[in-house]
């Protein structure tokens, strides 16, 4: 309720000009700007440095020695300067870069590369890659210092590389033992031989693989290894490099084993305090390769070739410097060869160290050996180089000893029954069988020495007697060959071998077999051994596994 007229409140109105008014201190920096030019005074240096830039060529970088690896420039407040960063091998050992996608770490590996390349001043350094993360690393084959670029999707080859540089820490760390030497330098200094290069393992997605290899017994046998080289490297010149996206524990505490682990962008913040790094340095917006050191927490920007991060740029560079190289005289290193995928008569011996040969092992590339005594499967699907197996398999028995009786048994016509000079006594059909079977029954129970059987028993078309008027007779002589310490080989089809009988479970209770093509699981429901994970395309004719004491070797055989 009012009373009386009302009256508005009056508010001062304020005074406003049109165009800003400029702050003390801007006035004064213009003042004293305007006097120094009329006195033509220098411009004063700022008492700051310039940001970090983007990009550092390392060309331009200070690099000489295997020793001391150049990473790029560090930003050091404190002194006012940017130097050079440096992975020191000797003392740092091995180094890991951590970061989200397009952060730069597969970028930073290859100028770790380039970097280990430019030694004049010192040894070589021979460089070796397992690339897990999507390729990036495969330019780096066209430089004279790398010897081969490892797909992580080929797991024989990064087994064989992971394998070589095991057996080089073993033959070093002997010799180095004797010099009493703790380093590959003091080695050098100390016998004067500087044969030894220094090696440094990239690997492209160490997450990748662990995630991967962690899965089977065999993967994990490898991510062993590569414990090993991790731990032992060191001390004999044999160091890693690699990147991960992650920071979950690893198997066998796989991240303590890199002393110098380098921060570059995280796609979460909280990534930055799990490093034990200031979360305010790197940001969304940080360029590619811009990093901190773990335990330093000074700003780092890589280095790279040239002064473009472009893929395309990079490759071109790239190509010119290994030609560069292989001009200077770099001669590369001894590549990791592949298991091949065809193999004649000529490319393999049949008796290896004493032992009769049945392919070559995809491990070591050396021949594959088998012990001649008690049963062995030989199985794979239709036009799987089954029948080539058994001849190369008869042919190599009768080289390693002419006086073991060969004796080949099929219940229905085969080819391999007319091979001039390969049997002793073929037996094809029942009516055969039956009559060659009694022939041999008093030799094949002649007790054989210890690993050198008297009489091999070669049946082709194995389970396709189980059902037949012979399986009785025929089972009586496997067991009683078995028993004897002779040798039953029994080759076929792999759904042949899927069903239950007492002949095909003499066989398969042996554990002992050649698989060729098999699928994934057929080393587990025939051999109760399991094998490594199959891929698509993977098992070409003659490609198979040979399984013994409850291992799986992968085998090339001769397939004619």
């Amino acid at each position: 309720m009012t009373f009386g007229a009302l009256n508005p409140w009056q508010v001062a109105k304020v005074q406003t000009s049109g165009r800003s008014i400029d702050k003390d201190i801007d006035r004064v920096v213009a003042t004293v700007g305007q006097a120094a030019r009329i006195a033509g005074l220098p411009v004063p240096r700022k008492p700051w440095l310039d940001e970090l830039a983007s990009a550092y060529d390392l060309n331009r970088l200070p690099q000489r020695r295997d020793t001391k690896l150049v990473l790029g420039v560090v930003d050091d407040p404190v002194h006012q300067s940017q130097v050079p960063a440096y992975f020191l091998p000797e003392k740092d050992s091995n180094i890991c870069f951590f970061g989200a996608a397009g952060s730069g770490k597969s970028t930073a590996l290859r100028s770790l590369a380039l970097a280990a390349s430019i030694t004049p001043r010192s040894g070589a350094v021979d460089i070796y890659g397992m690339d897990f993360a999507g390729a990036s690393l495969k330019v780096l084959e066209k430089l004279p210092s790398v010897g081969t670029i490892v797909s992580g999707d080929d797991s024989e080859g990064v087994e064989r590389l992971l394998r070589k540089l095991s057996s080089i820490i073993d033959e070093r760390t002997d010799r180095f033992t004797a010099a009493s030497a703790a380093t590959l330098s003091d080695y050098q200094r100390i016998s004067g031989h500087t044969n030894d290069h220094r090696i440094l393992l990239l690997l492209d997605g160490l997450g990748a693989m662990r995630s991967e290899y962690e899965k089977t017994v065999y993967g994990a046998a490898n991510l062993d290894i590569l414990q090993r080289i991790l731990t032992d490297g060191r001390s004999v010149g044999v160091h890693v490099a690699a990147t991960c996206d992650w920071t979950t524990p690893y198997r066998g505490n796989v991240l303590s084993a890199f002393l110098m682990k380098v921060v570059l962008r995280q796609s979460n913040m909280d990534d930055y305090i799990n490093f034990g790094v200031a979360k305010d340095v790197l940001s969304p917006a940080s360029p590619p390769g811009r990093a901190m050191i773990m335990g330093d927490g000074r700003e780092m920007q890589l280095a790279i070739m040239g002064d473009s991060s472009n893929e395309m740029a990079q490759a071109q560079l790239i190509e010119a410097f290994g030609k560069y190289l292989s001009r200077q005289g770099r001669i590369k290193p001894e590549a990791i060869a592949n298991l091949p995928t065809e193999l004649s008569e000529a490319d393999l011996p049949k008796v290896y160290q004493g032992w009769p040969v049945l392919g070559m092992a995809s491990q070591d590339l050396d021949p594959a050996t088998f012990v001649p005594t008690g049963a062995m499967m030989v199985a794979g699907p239709p036009q799987a180089a089954t029948t080539s197996a058994l001849l190369w398999l008869a042919g190599s028995l009768k080289q390693w000893d002419p006086k073991v009786r060969r004796v080949f048994i099929s219940p229905r016509r085969s080819a391999l029954a007319d091979v001039a000079g390969l049997w002793d006594l073929t037996m094809v059909g029942d009516e055969q069988i039956k009559e060659g079977l009694e022939k041999i029954k008093d030799y094949v129970a002649m007790q054989a020495p210890d690993n050198h059987p008297l009489l091999v028993l070669v049946v082709e078309h194995y389970p396709e007697v189980v059902g037949t008027p012979v399986e009785k007779d025929l089972l009586a002589v496997v067991k009683q060959a078995k028993r004897s310490g002779h040798l039953v080989i029994a080759e076929g089809e792999t759904s042949g071998w899927s069903g239950y009988s007492p002949m095909l479970a003499e066989i398969k209770n042996s554990r002992t077999g050649l698989l060729i093509q098999p699928d994934t699981g057929d080393g587990e429901t025939l051999l109760r051994t399991p094998t490594p994970r199959i891929q698509r395309g993977e098992m070409v004719p003659g490609r198979g596994y040979w399984i013994s004491a409850a291992k799986a070797v992968k085998v090339q055989i001769v397939a004619s």
